[in-house]
């Protein structure tokens, strides 16, 4: 809902917002968000943590659960270093990757989608999903998927 909620009030605040179960949620915290909570449809439990570049506020990181409860403390302390990185990235300029690099990642999902049938889409992401898996940078996972499929 536009003008409140978990994000909102994150980003206003300056600090975390931890739900543990939305439904038991007093609707005046967030009325219009929370308006019917018992619908069983959308999240039960969210994170919504400030991301901040050089001490400005420049969004919000939101992580949500279907079910209720918060994740581990070990989980949260990783939803706040990506966030911390989130904004040191952003404070270092804009993160612009390179008309050439990007054209070998556009290859690469056009040809995973032709060697397995899947759309454009659903071979983006799972270059996307290889390279968050491994570790390995964009446009290497994607020079790579190249190498395997030649």
């Amino acid at each position: 809902m536009a003008g409140e909620g978990p994000t909102i009030e994150a980003a206003i605040s300056h600090r975390p917002v931890l739900v543990a179960d939305l439904v038991h949620t007093p609707q005046r915290r967030w009325p219009r968000l929370l308006a019917d909570p018992a619908t069983g449809q959308g999240p039960r439990a969210l994170i919504a943590l400030p991301v901040e570049a050089a001490g400005a506020p420049v969004g919000v990181l939101a992580a949500y659960r279907k079910v209720p409860d918060l994740p581990s403390r070990a989980a949260i302390r990783a939803l706040k270093a990506v966030a911390e990185e989130v904004g040191v990235l952003l404070a270092r300029g804009p993160l612009e990757v390179p008309v050439l690099h990007r054209a070998v990642v556009h290859q690469a999902a056009g040809a995973l989608a032709h060697a397995e049938g899947v759309s454009l889409q659903d071979a983006a992401d799972r270059i996307l999903a290889r390279v968050f898996a491994s570790g390995e940078d964009l446009i290497d996972g994607a020079e790579k998927v190249l190498e395997q499929l030649r």
